[in-house]
């Protein structure tokens, strides 16, 4: 039995851990948001709360642009 909630899309009660490499959130943006995925339908979700991680995904993204960008920016202006 998986401690995660079933698939709000089929109900699939077969729910599997993605704990791999993603290309949204590398190593550890599947962790920080409970990604999981059904193995009935492969719907994508949390599997804490049931809902779409997609708004999480793009404030991840986001968030993680900037500081590269930060990053860029500083590195530019200390070699330059």
């Amino acid at each position: 039995m998986s401690t995660y909630l079933p698939c709000p899309k089929c109900g699939g009660k077969i729910i599997i851990k993605v704990e791999n490499y993603t290309w949204w959130g590398g190593i550890f943006g599947n962790k920080l948001f409970n990604h999981v995925i059904c193995d009935k339908c492969k719907f994508e979700y949390n599997g804490v709360t049931g809902k779409s991680n997609k708004v999480n995904i793009i404030i991840y993204n986001i968030i993680v642009s900037i500081i590269v960008l930060g990053m860029i920016a500083l590195l530019y202006r200390l070699f330059l």
